[in-house]
C-alpha cells in the first residue's frame, strides 16, 4: 500500500479539479499480515485475547449512557408523545 495516487485520474473525478505538483520521490513498502507475524512469533491466541460479541455490546451500550442526551422541550415531548399514541 502506498500514499501515491494518479493525479490525473483523481483530478478527472473530482470534474477536473486543479492539481499541484511537490517534487518528491516515494519510499518502498512492504506489506506485513498479522497472521504471519503470529506465525513468525509462535505467539497464539487464547479465549482471554479475543473480542467476543458481549464484550462489543456492552462497551456499546456503556458509551451510549456515557453520551450525554439532548432535553426535550414541551412541543417535541408532545410530538413525540401524540405520535405513539396514534392521536
Amino acid at each position: 500500500m502506498s500514499a501515491t495516487l494518479n493525479a490525473e485520474l483523481f483530478s478527472n473525478f473530482f470534474g477536473g479539479a486543479p492539481t499541484i505538483h511537490i517534487p518528491g520521490f516515494t519510499y518502498p513498502v512492504r506489506a506485513h499480515f498479522l497472521e504471519d507475524v503470529l506465525e513468525m512469533t509462535g505467539y497464539k491466541l487464547t479465549s482471554f485475547n479475543q473480542i467476543d460479541d458481549y464484550g462489543q455490546e456492552k462497551m456499546w451500550k456503556t458509551q451510549k449512557q456515557l453520551v450525554p442526551r439532548k432535553r426535550k422541550n414541551k412541543i417535541t415531548a408532545l410530538v413525540e408523545g401524540m405520535a405513539q399514541t396514534g392521536n
